[in-house]
């Protein structure tokens, strides 16, 4: 049996890492006041959320490129042409409400010529092309801080709302996987247009 990808371990530590990094400072600006350098204490301080901020952006991707890498073997093997051209997201339900992480699954965005399909780990979602209405940026907990948002592709189908929602990791930072958003929103909407 294949080892798990989307652990417990790398969800606590997308959190985790960041906040260790960071962590010391604030006790550092009262050690510095103590000792009478008010004013390094007060610039310590100051810089923590500044610092914080590039701390998630450079740490809260953790592991990401070992999953991106353990997870390519099957999707070479399902769909070894699209190997290229596939995105590695985040990805969760509507009703998805995750505690630790908004990622319920990690995996794979695949545009088909017919479809558009989440390849994960544990979840395995597609749309047909011709159920999709529509393609928005929508909030998540990335949004807070301006390093991420959901990228949620809405369909009809048997006359309900459907929504599948995904969040680039691609890139080596939050940051990154935010521009690159930009990009997948726009090759999304024009990809549901083309040939309709």
């Amino acid at each position: 049996m294949p080892r798990k990808v989307w652990t417990g371990y790398r969800r606590w530590m997308s959190n985790l890492a960041p906040l260790l990094l960071v962590a010391p400072l604030p006790a550092a600006a009262i050690w510095l006041h103590e000792q009478g350098h008010t004013a390094v204490a007060l610039y310590v301080l100051g810089a923590s959320p500044v610092l914080f901020w590039f701390s998630i952006n450079l740490f809260g991707l953790f592991q990401n490129e070992k999953m991106k890498s353990a997870m390519r073997p099957p999707l070479r093997a399902a769909y070894p042409k699209q190997v290229q051209t596939a995105t590695f997201s985040g990805f969760a339900r509507p009703m998805y409400r995750g505690l630790v992480h908004p990622h319920e699954d990690v995996g794979w965005l695949l545009l088909h010529p017919d479809r558009i399909e989440f390849f994960g780990e544990s979840q395995k979602h597609s749309l047909r092309k011709e159920d999709i209405v529509g393609a928005r940026f929508q909030w998540n907990v990335h949004s807070l801080l301006g390093l991420g948002r959901w990228i949620c592709i809405e369909a009809r189908m048997g006359g309900k709302r459907v929504r599948m929602l995904v969040e680039p990791r691609q890139r080596r930072t939050l940051l990154g996987n935010r521009t690159l958003g930009k990009h997948l929103l726009k090759q999304i909407r024009e990809w549901a247009k083309d040939e309709r």
